[in-house]
């Protein structure tokens, strides 16, 4: 599965409290959404109208609108505020799906590069009418390896009446990083291209004479492969599932792990594997390990998905204890792709009454909680119920 890394560079106008461009980004219904709204001016009113018009788009979003009607409606609206007392902002806003296909649109911003094959290009638009407005669509497909670059009309302008006329533009910052991406020793990592855009930021601050003259926001969205383990927890529903969840089981590339004794009875069973248990855990803080064959982990069900859940905001760097918790906790840090295999079978012998005494969570509510706070983190979550 293709994963999207986030690299965000931003600075605001010298002598200004705050910036007057907003960034947000966040997954919804599987898909990964970026805005860059830059807000009329800069300071104070400018990071206003920037934060009220990113999350008005977002929230049209969140409703389900179509992507291009929720830009027809804000430039719309931006139109009106040329001439009424409406907080006025450029913006731009991508959809990312899990194959790479993307669509993007922009309304008086510059529009985004495109990477690909450590060449850049301005993104070719296509022109639509809301009233009197304008906005430009982009789209394609994104692999391995490839960027999208948003940025704000800060970079663009750069160098404007320092021997600039109309500032370095589009077509010059796509050569700047088809020159930069010929000598970068790293454009792989995060932090390979944390330092590309790091380079991009100072160069904009030299040809305004090295100062911040604008406030000047650019951020790239790195395609590489993503990192995937799978999950599978409690017995499906029914008996004739057994075999779906276990062949989705064997047949996922990447790490996989088992939550639940009676999970490791049923997969093992079904795919004729060997379980060997490991020696009685020393107290409640070492759910019991179990050793199945082609499987990276296999441990406990609910109880050890709550103790992760109580973990997972730690930084596995200061895990000590060498629990299967903690284990299972640095694989979920190490991973960008989680799909949990969710059997939906009610556990009599543990009535959910019983968790809740305990205060903890039943399985099929720790699974919806701890896909919240992976998709917190950043990852990709995926539930597929059986």
């Amino acid at each position: 599965m293709k994963f999207l890394d986030l690299i965000l560079k931003q600075t605001k106008k010298e002598g200004k409290a705050v910036c007057g461009d907003y960034f947000l980004s966040a997954r919804i219904r599987g898909a990964q959404f970026y805005i860059l709204c830059d807000g009329i001016g800069s300071g104070v009113y400018a990071n206003v109208s920037a934060i009220y018009n990113a999350n008005r788009m977002m929230e049209m979003i969140r409703d389900d609108i179509p992507l291009r009607d929720c830009c027809r409606i804000l430039a719309q609206s931006m139109h009106r505020a040329r001439t009424e007392d409406i907080p006025f902002a450029a913006f731009s806003v991508f959809r990312v799906l899990p194959d790479g296909n993307f669509v993007g649109y922009s309304y008086e911003a510059p529009r985004p590069l495109l990477i690909q094959e450590g060449r850049a290009r301005v993104m070719a638009a296509q022109q639509y009418s809301a009233g009197e407005e304008v906005f430009n669509e982009y789209a394609g497909l994104l692999f391995e390896g490839d960027q999208i670059i948003l940025y704000s009309d800060g970079v663009t302008q750069a160098g404007m009446g320092k021997g600039i006329h109309f500032g370095i533009g589009e077509e010059k910052i796509a050569e700047y990083f088809t020159a930069m991406l010929s000598v970068a020793e790293d454009t792989e990592s995060h932090q390979g291209w944390s330092d590309i855009m790091d380079d991009l930021m100072a160069y904009v601050q030299t040809l305004c004479g090295g100062e911040d003259e604008d406030d000047v926001t650019a951020a790239a969205i790195h395609c590489r492969e993503g990192r995937s383990m799978v999950i599978a927890t409690g017995p499906p529903s029914v008996k004739e599932k057994d075999e779906l969840m276990a062949k989705r089981f064997t047949s996922f590339r990447g790490l996989r792990a088992i939550c639940g004794s009676s999970t490791i009875d049923i997969l093992a069973s079904m795919l004729n594997l060997k379980v060997n248990k490991s020696v009685a855990p020393p107290s409640l803080l070492y759910p019991p390990e179990y050793e199945v064959e082609g499987v990276d982990f296999a441990s406990e069900g609910a109880i050890m998905l709550n103790q992760t859940l109580n973990l997972l905001g730690d930084d596995p760097e200061g895990f000590y204890l060498g629990s299967p918790v903690e284990l299972l906790c640095t694989y979920l840090h190490e991973h960008d792709c989680i799909t949990f295999l969710l059997g939906m079978a009610v556990n009599r012998s543990y009535p959910e009454m019983m968790f809740r005494q305990l205060g903890m969570h039943p399985r099929f509510e720790v699974v919806e909680l701890l896909a919240d706070e992976l998709e917190r983190m950043g990852k990709w979550v995926t539930i597929e119920r059986y």
